[in-house]
């Protein structure tokens, strides 16, 4: 329902007459508000294409959605939560695309590793050790992850009795995913710790189960460091595309980016089934012995959009499915000095998954 390609004299956004309850001229266009039916068919790219025509009508849009919005408010008497615009002009808003056209616009958002295919299907790996030029993390430079890591030591501590943990655990440990696997013994905090609800309980009981497996204060400070959602803004600040500029598939959560909006993803095929994103809270860290070294390995689903809200082109409001693998090796006998070192330096693997919306297949 978000197609805005459009022809001379049709509408820029598709309407529906069971969604037109309100409906008046604003700057020469044709607004109609309403409840959203299935999902709004306004996204971003849909507000370029209005604040384009805005600007042309004497720029009472031209300032974009909000002032668009405010604007429909004032006409229609307020907001609701469960209303959304629908926008018609006399104007073409873009160029008319073929499918193949919208398909390489995909193409070029994503990573050069992952393909879009005639079909519209988006599969593929991206692979990478560190984080990409122009992120946020990164700024002028690529950097590995390492790099970044060994940058960065903890700049507080919170003890537990006589084990320390860094200040960024303390705000996660509470309320991750960590599986620690120490000989026979495995603990999985969300499993183990079910029912308890104290901050401070649960962080005490994953440092504690860390620090069995570490058996050193040191060790168990330097591997908390690492423990984070942290991870998860390299993997979503890790990717590049054509050009080698950076791309950010941030996480959604649930009802984050698109308030009030139902998210979906589109399986190849075309069925489209609901989805509730936990963002950085679907990571699972994996933390175990290799010898004398501590593992870690991270799994996370997660799904985004380019920029975490904005409309890939041609999705027509489905979000990408990411499927991140995270691994590394952190050095034990240094760790139990107080030193962070890797036997094998962090990378990620990222396996994409998502389906264009059916008028783009050929």
């Amino acid at each position: 329902m978000s197609h805005i390609e459009g022809r001379r004299g049709t509408t820029a956004l598709l309407l529906t007459e069971t969604v037109q309850t309100q409906a008046g001229a604003i700057g020469g266009a044709h607004v109609a508000v309403g409840p959203a039916v299935h999902r709004p068919p306004l996204h971003t790219r849909a507000f370029r294409s209005v604040q384009s025509f805005g600007r042309s009508a004497g720029g009472v849009i031209a300032s974009g959605y909000r002032s668009l919005r405010d604007a429909v408010g004032a006409r229609v008497g307020g907001h609701h939560a469960n209303n959304h615009i629908y926008i018609e002009t006399p104007v073409v808003p873009e160029i008319l695309r073929t499918p193949a056209e919208v398909r390489a616009a995909l193409s070029a958002q994503l990573p050069p590793t992952v393909t879009v295919s005639e079909t519209g299907e988006i599969s593929g790996k991206w692979e990478t050790n560190g984080l990409a030029k122009g992120s946020p993390l990164a700024q002028e430079k690529s950097k590995s992850f390492a790099e970044v890591l060994l940058a960065n030591p903890p700049k507080n501590e919170k003890a537990y009795g006589d084990i320390k943990i860094s200040g960024q655990a303390q705000s996660d440990f509470y309320r991750m995913n960590y599986t620690i696997r120490n000989g026979e013994k495995t603990f999985n905090s969300i499993r183990d710790l079910e029912g308890k609800t104290d901050q401070a309980e649960r962080n005490e009981s994953v440092a504690n189960h860390l620090h069995g497996l570490t058996q050193n204060r040191e060790a168990t400070f330097v591997l908390s460091n690492i423990l984070t959602q942290q991870l998860g803004s390299f993997i979503s600040y890790g990717y590049e595309d054509n050009n080698k500029n950076a791309v950010n598939f941030s996480p959604l959560g649930q009802g984050q980016g698109k308030t009030g909006i139902d998210l979906f993803f589109r399986q190849p095929g075309g069925e489209e089934i609901a989805v509730a994103p936990k963002a950085m809270g679907g990571m699972e860290f994996n933390i175990f012995k290799e010898g004398d070294d501590f593992k870690v390995d991270v799994d996370w689903e997660y799904f985004a959009s380019k920029a975490g809200m904005e409309d890939l082109e041609g999705m027509d409001g489905s979000l990408l499915k990411i499927n991140a693998h995270m691994t590394m090796t952190i050095d034990g006998l240094s760790a139990n000095q107080g030193v962070l070192a890797f036997k094998e330096e962090p990378r990620a693997t990222m396996d994409f998954h998502g389906q264009m919306a059916t008028q783009y297949s050929s």
